[in-house]
């Protein structure tokens, strides 16, 4: 859990439906999915996740 907002923490998740939130370092996190899926798999998602952030950057643009 977190927040976008600077200005003070996140809101109070008391009565959200679902699991418990749980608070994350997101290097850890992403170390940990990387040493799951290994490097090999980790570089695949990455040109994955670039080639379709270009194919959004390409449409926003208009």
């Amino acid at each position: 859990m977190g927040s976008a907002r600077p200005a003070g923490p996140p809101l109070d998740p008391a009565g959200l439906p679902g699991p418990a939130p749980e608070r994350f370092f997101a290097p850890s996190a992403e170390e940990e999915a990387r040493r799951a899926v290994g490097a090999d798999g980790a570089d695949a998602r990455r040109r994955e996740y670039q080639a379709a952030e270009e194919r959004f950057t390409e449409r926003a643009a208009y």
